[in-house]
């Protein structure tokens, strides 16, 4: 019919003394182009719904009760849009298709599904993924449910296509989600509370990761660095070797980096308010090595307010005027510079930069 085929073998048992409803046994199934969103209507917790999705099927389930505790099998689903009903910022997943080898496991407080060796496409995108876990659990019938969700590793570039979100309306994650970002995900990991205002936390490692940049998110190439963040901070801990920086606002050239190592951390103030900072971020290449820390004010409706104190040691003046920051400095004080400073060594140095990032500053 129009929601699909289906084909049911069952070797079920009622309890006499139960009625029907308390069935227990096995069943098999087989599907072809079955209608997830209408069988599956008003059935999936959490305020999440299937817009559309079309799956080919065969499965091997057990039952208790009448109640589904176990499924495995094999499908092939395509055209496939999971939204929340709700919560405009939550994740929106959209595939063209997902196949592969499927488990679907109740347990205590909800449920869990895993997918093995998948082949995952959107559009001419095709997953790195190996494995995958969705869960939907709820602790406690007063508290809201949620949700749980984990892969072995994503293809960045492919992922941000695929995973519509609604960004925080600050000027500074738009420039990010602009900026080209590529490369691998390694074992992410995403918590998110059902419910209004969305709570959440996010864990993965990038790898490789890269970036063509943005007026104000540098060019990157070649960066390894572990993320763990919520919806009021995180942090960003930096395990690089052999990349380059390219803050275009700032810099005239690309920066070499063969070791790059250091935390960097934000917090939400308050609505609208955003402070970055790191304490130490150590930066090593054949040119000088440095230690710098900073902190970054980033408020709605004012400058950025950068307070930075950069110290770096055996400098090789050949190379001083890739890491003036000409963007900032007077084009007389760069041309004397450039004019002065030929070659020789730097010991010991200190550069501080304070004060407002104007809009003229980044353009």
């Amino acid at each position: 019919g129009q929601q699909g085929e289906m084909t049911l073998i069952a070797d079920l048992a009622v309890r006499s003394e139960s009625g029907l409803l308390f069935w227990s046994g096995d069943i098999y199934m087989r599907a072809a182009r079955l209608n997830l969103a209408w069988l599956l209507k008003d059935r999936i917790p959490g305020n999440y719904a299937l817009e559309s999705a079309r799956t080919n099927l065969e499965a091997w389930s057990s039952w208790q009760d009448g109640i589904m505790q176990r499924l495995e099998g094999r499908m092939l689903t395509e055209d496939l849009r999971y939204r929340s009903l709700e919560a405009a910022d939550a994740p929106a997943l959209e595939l063209d298709s997902i196949s592969g080898e499927l488990r679907w496991l109740r347990e205590e407080h909800g449920w869990r599904f895993d997918m093995y060796q998948p082949n995952i496409s959107s559009g001419l995108d095709r997953w790195p993924t190996r494995a995958f876990s969705i869960a939907m659990r709820q602790f406690d019938e007063a508290q809201p449910p949620e949700l749980y969700v984990g892969a072995d590793v994503l293809d960045i570039k492919t992922f941000m296509r695929t995973l519509s979100v609604h960004p925080p309306d600050v000027e500074v994650v738009g420039h990010l989600l602009a900026s080209g970002l590529r490369g691998q995900l390694v074992n992410p990991s995403l918590h998110m509370r059902m419910e209004r205002p969305l709570q959440w936390d996010f864990s993965g490692l990038f790898d490789d990761l890269s970036a063509y940049g943005t007026s104000q998110f540098p060019e990157l190439e070649n960066y390894r660095v572990q993320v763990d963040m919520c919806e009021s901070g995180g942090r960003l801990r930096f395990m690089t070797e052999n990349a380059s920086v390219y803050a275009r606002n700032l810099f005239r050239w690309p920066i070499p980096v063969t070791l790059f190592q250091g935390d960097i951390q934000w917090q939400r103030v308050r609505d609208g308010y955003w402070y970055v900072k790191s304490d130490s971020l150590a930066l090593e290449n054949d040119h000088a090595k440095t230690l710098t820390a900073f902190g970054l004010h980033i408020e709605t409706g004012k400058p950025l307010y950068l307070d930075l104190e950069t110290g770096f040691l055996d400098g090789d003046g050949a190379y001083a005027s890739i890491y003036y920051p000409a963007g900032i400095m007077p084009k007389e004080s760069v041309r004397w510079l450039d004019q002065s400073i030929k070659e020789g060594r730097v010991v010991r140095g200190t550069a501080t930069i304070r004060g407002e990032l104007t809009p003229e500053l980044l353009r």
